[in-house]
């Protein structure tokens, strides 16, 4: 194995568009959340903002993986994008023409939710029909890069145009990144799986996928673990801004040159990822990168130095970013390309209602108990992944050496 990207035209067209599209979400995810912060001085109202959003994603989620598996999954991209660019667009308006509303960046937080989760499971879905089976990790590698890269320039940018410019720029900035992207998607070029395979009722459909992973309950709990640093990931951008202020007793800056050390980090596990697989095993590297992610958090929690935090955050960002890679990589070659819209969408629901119960409560804690409660908090949830995993990975691994090359109930083969 060469440490070489993907030659696909496809994945990088879908890396661009990918890029592009993350910038702009950061971005927004990150001007919001310092707004609101500023507008109430409440950590819980940064919390309650993302509550809605995730919940406003709780009632896509169980329809999101089968709409990624019926329909076309670039199509559903494109569509996602141009209507959420729409009504972006629409609450600048509103901000720019009437006083302050906090409905309005609700709003935008159901916006953000639902097009996410819609998304989410289609360009995986996409993802794993246009990489082949070979390139998984390289093309996985490759879109983590492209997630953190378009975030942490973004949180750089989205403290730079806060300060200056306001809430209302970064708004349209987001809504224009939709828009570039859809020009990289129309370039990809490919026949999807779903022209391939026996055509279902929607709703049959639905149930089937349901149905496909309860009958697989080691693969189903597998792949809630594998969620789990994503839900540190994003309880961490309730937990950081409280940080910042509370505890750095710093602005805006401070914040977005935080978050792009986050982003920084990630994008990193990119390159490192890809490198590293050459020479250790999977599970050697996850151990690893569990143990590196739960000692980042914890320094988080009992230092205060200028130069630490920064460090420290690159540090987090790095281990959590190559767990997803590496776990995704695996589920990806096991699981057929049909069922995974609706095989992520399950899991994603899941991690969703995690996040709901989470970031509320991760910023009524950090209210009452104080700022860096918030990263105990993270570091504990970290702890449990890892002892989650190393358990079930031994009892994946013994069903795996057990099972036959075409035994359905552990997922081998590409097709039912």
């Amino acid at each position: 194995m060469q440490l070489t990207l993907p030659s696909n035209k496809n994945i990088k067209h879908y890396f661009f568009s990918d890029i592009i599209s993350q910038f702009g979400s950061g971005m927004s995810f990150i001007g919001m959340n310092w707004f609101v912060l500023e507008k109430t001085g409440l950590n819980s109202a940064v919390g309650f903002l993302m509550a809605i959003g995730i919940m406003s994603g709780l009632i896509i989620i169980p329809f999101a993986g089968t709409i990624a598996d019926h329909f076309n999954r670039k199509q559903i991209l494109i569509y996602s994008n141009f209507v959420r660019a729409f009504l972006i667009l629409l609450m600048v308006i509103l901000l720019l023409t009437r006083p302050f509303n906090i409905y309005y960046i609700y709003f935008l937080a159901i916006v953000n939710g639902v097009g996410w989760n819609l998304y989410l499971p289609a360009s995986r879905a996409l993802v794993q029909e246009i990489v082949s089976t070979e390139e998984l990790l390289k093309g996985n590698s490759l879109i983590e890069i492209s997630l953190q890269v378009g975030m942490f320039t973004a949180g750089a940018a989205a403290g730079i145009i806060y300060k200056f410019f306001g809430i209302q720029t970064i708004l349209i900035v987001d809504a224009a990144t939709f828009l570039v992207s859809n020009f990289f998607l129309f370039h990809i070029n490919y026949n999807s799986v779903l022209k391939r395979v026996e055509k279902e009722e929607f709703m049959r459909k639905l149930i089937n996928g349901y149905q496909y992973l309860i009958k697989r309950p080691i693969i189903f709990i597998f792949g809630v673990i594998i969620f789990l640093p994503f839900v540190v990931t994003m309880t961490f951008n309730v937990v950081l801004p409280g940080y910042v202020t509370h505890h750095l007793q710093a602005g805006s800056l401070t914040f977005g040159f935080l978050d792009m050390c986050y982003g920084i980090g990630a994008s990193l596990a990119g390159v490192a990822t890809m490198y590293l697989s050459i020479k250790y095993s999977k599970k050697y590297l996850v151990i690893v990168f569990f143990i590196m992610s739960i000692l980042a958090l914890s320094i988080m929690t009992v230092n205060k130095y200028f130069i630490i935090p920064y460090v420290a955050t690159l540090f987090f960002g790095l281990p959590n970013s190559a767990i997803r890679i590496i776990l995704n990589s695996f589920m990806m070659e096991i699981i057929p390309k049909e069922y995974m819209g609706r095989v992520l969408s399950i899991w994603n629901f899941i991690a969703t209602f995690l996040q709901v119960i989470l970031t509320f409560s991760v910023g009524l804690v950090m209210d009452k108990v104080g700022s860096l409660s918030g990263y105990g908090f993270l570091v504990t949830i970290m702890v449990i992944a890892f002892v989650s995993y190393l358990y079930f990975s031994v009892r994946l691994d013994r069903e795996l050496a057990a099972c036959e090359p075409n035994d359905e109930s552990i997922l081998l083969s590409q097709t039912e």
